[in-house]
């Protein structure tokens, strides 16, 4: 069976389709990133000699964005494997 043409080129769907999964990559990407800016921030407010707010904020960070990013990413392979999902399709 083909697909209801909705007016999108072929780049189109291949960004649509690829959004949910560039989602989950940033908050693998954003976790630590956002981490290291909260704990630089905690460092400097602190007037800390050592860098423990920010390892500390890079491991919290870390640790969030990994789980945010499994999260995500099973949720969307669920997804994907149902009856009528774009795995499940019959031909």
């Amino acid at each position: 069976m083909s697909e209801p043409d909705d007016g999108l080129s072929g780049l189109a769907k291949a960004y649509q389709n690829a959004g949910p999964w560039l989602s989950a990559v940033w908050s693998l990407v954003g976790g630590p990133l956002l981490g290291g800016v909260v704990g630089y921030a905690v460092d400097h407010w602190a007037k800390w000699s050592g860098p423990w707010g920010l390892l500390t904020g890079l491991l919290v960070g870390i640790v969030v964005g990994f789980v945010g990013f499994l999260v995500r990413v099973t949720s969307l392979a669920k997804k994907d494997k149902r009856p009528g999902g774009k795995n499940g399709e019959p031909k």
